[in-house]
């Protein structure tokens, strides 16, 4: 019977999903995912999180993380190289565009993190600030043209909450279940994301990566973004470095499909 449920609300939700995807008349897709990352992807609709941090905006956040390890996602292995490393894109619609600047394309990540942060990892103080911002080329992604920015984040680890209420759990399992429908092969469990207890409780990291805005239509923007870390409670730990090639490769590969 839970079984039956949960693949009811999976269901459910991404029916709810593709409609917005016609809506916007695009979706995402990962053509090629670096191989210490899970091999597919979830899509959660960011309205509500973007309209509540006074964001004119409605779409789908598109991503991926480290792949799991001993039932847990690396991204919360502060021993992995994937630790606090993002993988996605955002398929964003807005009247307003004409009137973003840069930074406020930033503030869909910004709302999004913080979001992460404190509702689903129970910090208590989510931090998410711009450190650095700098745009170093121009490109074309499925046909799109864009632009390619280099970008520093101070913010919190989600690594913090040893347990989580049960509405939690459940939206781990949709989520898990979203994972897998992406791509064949995938068996991600809720329990993947449910971080091991750790001493370090919502550290301070330093993430760098990419950040990349690409114009659709008048209405319709594309905003992909991949990182890793450069420090660790301002203690220098790079992993950015390692992971910066195989990211720009990901992104550069996202084909942008009409529906």
């Amino acid at each position: 019977m839970k079984t039956n449920f949960m693949g009811f609300l999976t269901n459910f939700y991404l029916k709810h999903l593709r409609k917005l995807e016609r809506n916007i008349g695009c979706r995402l897709a990962f053509s090629y995912i670096p191989a210490n990352f899970i091999q597919g992807w979830a899509s959660v609709d960011m309205t509500k999180t973007w309209t509540r941090f006074g964001l004119n905006a409605s779409g789908i956040n598109y991503f991926t993380m480290g792949a799991v390890s001993s039932d847990k996602s690396t991204r919360f292995d502060p021993k992995s190289p994937l630790y606090q490393s993002w993988l996605g894109g955002y398929l964003v619609t807005s009247p307003n565009f004409q009137k973003w600047s840069v930074s406020d394309h930033w503030k869909l990540a910004e709302a999004d993190q913080k979001k992460w942060l404190g509702y689903w990892y129970g910090d208590p103080n989510p931090e998410c600030k711009i450190l650095n911002f700098e745009r170093i080329d121009s490109v074309n992604i499925s046909g799109y043209a864009g632009e390619l920015y280099e970008c520093s984040i101070a913010t919190h680890s989600d690594v913090g909450a040893t347990s989580v209420g049960a509405t939690i759990k459940i939206s781990f399992k949709i989520l898990s279940s979203i994972f897998n429908s992406s791509s064949s092969g995938l068996d991600i469990q809720g329990l993947n994301f449910i971080p091991h207890p750790s001493i370090q409780t919502y550290e301070l990291v330093e993430l760098k990566g990419y950040f990349v805005i690409l114009q659709i239509s008048p209405i319709v923007r594309i905003v992909l973004y991949a990182n890793g870390i450069i420090s660790r409670n301002n203690l220098k730990t790079d992993t950015y470095s390692v992971l910066k090639s195989e990211l720009l490769k990901s992104l550069k590969s996202i084909s942008i499909l009409k529906t």
